[in-house]
């Protein structure tokens, strides 16, 4: 046998084992980059039908528009346009909550007790005031009342003595009082104010809490008017919850304090 035939057949065979594995890894690779190119290519055709569709259901569940009314002082109302608060009939009463300023000393469970009641108290004289029922289970005809006091700040003299009197603020927070409706816990709206806790005698806990409960008496009333003179009326939205069976009691009642206080001002 010719050794240089036998040689040569040896050298390509060893030049083929070497060869094959690089073409094989290549070949496979080629492989994978079209399969992923035809995986992007159906993405991105996926994508594109559902483009329409993903649309519709963000416009679907867009949230709700509101109207922001400035009424100054400190004051500022806002009204999702969405909801018809004259189609309500009575009113649920949340407890208050409080977020003390971070300056402030902790109150004691007795006074946060005692305010929580006294806030209750004056919403719901507030609440009977306006012509409203209170009720104790919600309904489709039903709104809740949320009240939250927010960054309060209950100063003492810095003179001391119980009997030095002020004129400046001895405290501050802001009162937010938002309106809900009692079963899908939708905003129907908002009143905020940032109240200033003077016009007293400075001293212990029980003249600071009084002097908050008096602050919070003056935003009460000052939300009654907010409700009756701002808040955008419309009496064909009175019979929008007809179907549940409500009367749009809180609507009549506020057209007819509106209508009220129209007349006895042109006199």
């Amino acid at each position: 046998m010719d050794r240089s035939k036998e040689w040569s057949g040896m050298n390509i065979l060893i030049l083929f084992s070497r060869v094959l594995p690089p073409l094989v890894v290549l070949s496979a690779f080629a492989w994978v980059y079209i399969a992923q190119a035809e995986e992007r290519s159906q993405y991105r055709e996926s994508r594109a039908e559902l483009a329409p569709a993903n649309a519709a259901a963000s416009k679907a569940t867009a949230a709700p528009a509101y109207k922001r009314y400035e009424l100054g002082k400190g004051r500022l109302l806002f009204v999702n346009s969405e909801k018809s608060f004259e189609s309500y009939d009575n009113w649920i009463i949340d407890q208050s909550s409080f977020e003390f300023s971070k300056r402030q000393r902790a109150l004691s469970k007795r006074d946060k007790k005692r305010l929580q009641k006294m806030l209750l108290k004056a919403r719901e004289e507030q609440t009977k005031s306006f012509g409203g029922t209170i009720v104790t289970a919600g309904s489709p005809c039903t709104l809740r009342q949320r009240l939250h006091l927010k960054n309060v700040r209950l100063k003492s003299s810095e003179r001391g003595g119980s009997q030095v009197s002020f004129s400046r603020s001895f405290g501050s927070t802001t009162v937010v009082a938002e309106i809900r409706d009692a079963l899908s816990d939708e905003v129907v709206f908002i009143y905020k104010e940032d109240v200033a806790l003077g016009g007293g005698v400075s001293g212990g806990p029980d003249a600071r809490i009084n002097r908050l409960a008096k602050a919070l008496r003056i935003v009460m009333v000052n939300a009654h008017k907010i409700l009756v003179h701002a808040l955008p009326l419309h009496e064909e939205r009175i019979a929008t919850r007809n179907e549940f069976g409500c009367s749009g009691q809180l609507g009549k009642n506020a057209i007819s304090l509106r209508a009220e206080r129209a007349r006895l001002a042109s006199q």
